[in-house]
């Protein structure tokens, strides 16, 4: 009887680390989620700063400052 008793005892505590385990692993899943390792805007907007071959300095198209 005490060796069926240890024995429920044993996967009783197996079963608990498992729960544990798998507790934590959505645990941080959830906060790494939440922190977002990766910034995400709130909007997109283009960058004023980039040039796409037509503006000068970042200006709005004109050679003579228009800024």
């Amino acid at each position: 009887m005490e060796q069926k008793d240890a024995q429920i005892a044993e996967q009783q505590n197996l079963i608990n680390a498992l729960n544990l385990a798998q507790s934590q692993a959505n645990q941080n899943q959830y906060l790494i989620s939440q922190l977002r390792p990766c910034p995400t805007p709130a909007y997109l907007t283009c960058n004023p700063w980039a040039t796409n071959g037509t503006s000068y300095n970042g200006c709005c198209g004109a050679p003579t400052g228009c800024c």
